[in-house]
């Protein structure tokens, strides 16, 4: 789950609470989480020179075990 610190750390207490296992992951946002929005814009402008290209070093399938 990701949201807001202190209702973090309220979840975190009832699971412990109730037996259920539960940690918290530090990091200063979820990438999956509303609080990305926030940064949406200045991440673009950062990654706007990040370009796909092909890798040196050779990719093997873990199904196949062939080069991919």
């Amino acid at each position: 789950v990701s949201g807001e610190p202190e209702a973090l750390a309220e979840l975190l207490v009832r699971c412990e609470a109730e037996g259920v296992r539960a940690r918290r992951i530090e990091v200063d946002y979820a990438s999956h989480g509303e609080q990305v929005e926030e940064i949406r814009g200045v991440l673009a402008g950062e990654l706007a020179g990040v370009v796909p290209r092909s890798g040196g070093v050779p990719f093997y399938s873990s199904v196949t075990g062939g080069l991919v």
